[in-house]
């Protein structure tokens, strides 16, 4: 599994924007299953991979639609205590980290 700071590497695809496609809200729909597109009223659970637009590394679904697992545990305080560059959370805890730009 990848650490918190790996998956939002590949999420953020080299970007600095607020979204791997840039800061417009609007756009999302074309990204992400969110929570309004994700679920009507006779479809419900995560949607198929692929069907939205990839991200700069052509990565699929990295925004909305299903939470991601991570390697590293949940810390409140993990980004105060580890270094600046590729952080790592903690190796042990109660759960797990899980990602997902929404």
């Amino acid at each position: 599994m990848p650490t918190e700071a790996e998956w939002e590497y590949a999420c953020r695809a080299g970007t600095t924007t607020q979204f791997s496609f840039g800061d417009e809200v609007r756009d999302l729909d074309d990204y992400a299953w969110f929570n309004r597109t994700a679920e009507t009223k006779t479809v419900t659970g995560a949607r198929p991979v692929g069907t939205k637009r990839p991200n700069p590394f052509g990565l699929y679904d990295m925004h909305g639609n299903v939470w991601e697992r991570c390697q590293d545990f949940f810390d409140p305080q993990a980004y105060r205590k580890s270094r600046v560059e590729d952080p790592e959370g903690p190796p042990q805890g109660k759960n797990h980290m899980a990602s997902n730009t929404r």
